[in-house]
C-alpha cells in the first residue's frame, strides 16, 4: 500500500488545491467537490481533487464553483 493518505480532512485538501477553506466549503457546496462523511468529519478523497483539478484544466469549471 502507498504511503499517500486517501482521504484529506478540509484544511489539508484546501491546502493542496492551493486554496483557502471557505473556497473549498463553496466548491463543496456547489458539489464541484464532493466529500465523504464519516462521524461528523468531511473527508475529500484524493480522487475528488484530482477530478476537480481535471475539470479546471479542460474549462468544465472555472474554479468559482461555476459551469
Amino acid at each position: 500500500m502507498t504511503d499517500t493518505p486517501l482521504l484529506f480532512g478540509i484544511r489539508e485538501a484546501a491546502q493542496k488545491l492551493s486554496i483557502g477553506r471557505s473556497k473549498l466549503y463553496q466548491l463543496i457546496k456547489a458539489r464541484e467537490i464532493i466529500p465523504v462523511r464519516i462521524g461528523s468529519r468531511a473527508l475529500i478523497p484524493m480522487s475528488a481533487l484530482n477530478e476537480f483539478v481535471e475539470k479546471v484544466q479542460n474549462g468544465g469549471v472555472d474554479g468559482n464553483g461555476s459551469r
